[in-house]
């Protein structure tokens, strides 16, 4: 049994910390009894999409150069997933397209060389509303090309794809009156509706957080939650922060500066913007967001800022004290002040700590006796470490120790190579008579003296139910 339930672990462990290490986001798309799993990697600006139904297996490249995920909307149709996305351009931005076949995950018309992917006009991709039909959809898209809002609408199916309307330029926004001086200030909208017969239109957005500073980014990597956190230059300091009103107009005083500040938006369940540079005061600053509808229930559904961010309310106190749980509250504990939650669900969190320090927590209901456990331990680092990139992994140390009054644990302590740094690796595997557990702290070796207090911290706290 202790083996069989380090490979399980191990595999969990594995997704779960290449995806916080990759920082991948997941587009999950559904039209009837096929799902399908768009992937979009902001490191390398690459959006994938997979299946794994029993009419059909496949993973396919979608399109590279993607700026962000809010370049990105999509769709599950009769035919297979759609995707709308922006690709740059030396020009300027367009909008292109790609619809992959349900069975195969090729962007081919069936039985011809024809593609299913093309561009549908020119501009950066602001929104997309699709009509589904029986063999695709037809799509309504907004794009900005400077000032300008450019309309199109497009029927992508099975049996070929081609414009059914002539492009349209939206109705200019009002301009406001000339802005204070030392301000940033605009207007953030959303486009509704849109239909074979109609055009989309924009509305302003209430409620939106502007938030603006200096080396500053959103983290959205999260299943929940998303992070204002530093770059890696910083300083990770915001200056302002305010909400749009009834029509989506903001208007904030920030500090006289030389160098540009960065706006982030966010609202609740809403695609936001994870940093934009803006430059000489006054600046005025517009731009929309689209609701949440591509990425699973849940996304983007608390802000919270990391510990390293300077507020000027205070902020920046991260998930400290925060109780977690896991394995349906069968065991829980408290974050660790200074680090944050990057990741939450039932068998699993992810906690970022400072200095690039982390903890991974992990159940499963595949409880080991005692006398398995150094198996179990053997099973779960030699599975988990080649699989995440730790290289050269040696074992320093072997303890017995005791989680609480009828869970006894082995605490393996290693040293090893990841992404090219070496560092310290601190396993901790134990089980109850319902699950088997492993919590593993890392950091680089300058800094894993100075933050195991904080593993130790956690541990004192760790309750099972």
């Amino acid at each position: 049994m202790g083996k069989r339930t380090a490979v399980v672990i191990a595999l969990t462990l594995i997704v779960a910390v290449s995806a916080l290490a990759q920082g991948n986001i997941a587009i999950p798309l559904t039209y009837r009894g096929s799902t399908y799993n768009g992937l979009y990697d902001p490191a390398t600006k690459q959006l994938t999409c997979s299946a794994d139904n029993p009419q059909g297996t496949w993973n396919s490249n979608v399109a590279s150069n993607v700026p962000s995920i809010g370049d990105i909307a999509a769709a599950g149709t009769a035919y297979g997933p759609l995707f709308i996305y922006t690709q740059p351009q030396s020009g300027g931005p367009r909008v292109d397209f790609c619809m992959l076949q349900w069975q195969t995950g090729e962007a081919l018309i069936p039985g011809s060389n024809t593609p299913l992917r093309g561009t549908i006009g020119k501009g950066r991709l602001l929104y997309a509303n699709f009509d589904l039909g029986p063999y695709g959809a037809q799509v309504n898209v907004v794009a900005e090309v400077g000032d300008k809002r450019w309309l199109y609408r497009w029927d992508i199916s099975q049996g070929g794809c081609k414009q059914i309307a002539d492009p349209a330029i939206a109705p200019p926004v009002e301009n406001p009156p000339p802005p204070p001086p030392n301000t940033i200030s605009g207007r953030i909208t959303h486009w509704v509706g849109g239909s074979p017969t109609s055009w989309p239109t924009e509305r302003g957005l209430r409620g939106v957080k502007v938030i603006i500073g200096r080396g500053i980014y959103l983290d959205i990597v999260g299943a929940f939650e998303d992070y204002v956190r530093p770059t890696i230059n910083g300083p990770g300091e915001v200056v302002a922060e305010v909400e749009t009103g009834a029509d989506g107009s903001y208007s904030v005083e920030v500090p006289a500066a030389n160098t540009p500040y960065t706006v982030i938006l966010w609202k609740q369940w809403w695609v936001p913007i994870l940093g934009d540079d803006v430059g000489g005061l006054p600046a005025i600053y517009n731009s929309s967001l689209q609701k949440n509808a591509l990425e699973a229930g849940g996304k983007h559904s608390m802000l919270r800022y990391d510990p390293n961010i300077k507020h000027p309310a205070g902020g920046g106190v991260g998930d400290g004290g925060q109780t977690i749980q896991i394995t349906g509250g069968k065991f829980s504990c408290q974050v660790p002040e200074g680090y944050t939650i990057a990741g939450s669900q039932d068998d699993l969190f992810m906690l970022r700590g400072p200095e690039k320090t982390g903890i991974v927590g992990i159940g499963v209901p595949e409880p080991v006796g005692a006398a398995e456990l150094p198996d179990f331990a053997t099973g779960v680092i030699d599975g988990l470490a080649p699989e995440i990139g730790i290289s050269d992994l040696h074992i320093e140390a072997n303890q017995a120790v005791q989680i609480a009054p009828g869970v006894p644990g082995l605490m393996r302590v290693a040293k090893g190579v990841l992404n090219g740094k070496p560092g310290h690796f601190a396993f901790l595997v134990f089980s109850t008579s319902s699950h088997s557990y492993v919590l593993i702290y890392a950091g680089q070796d300058a800094v894993y003296e100075k933050h195991f207090p904080s593993f130790e911290s956690l541990l004192q706290t760790v309750r099972f139910r």
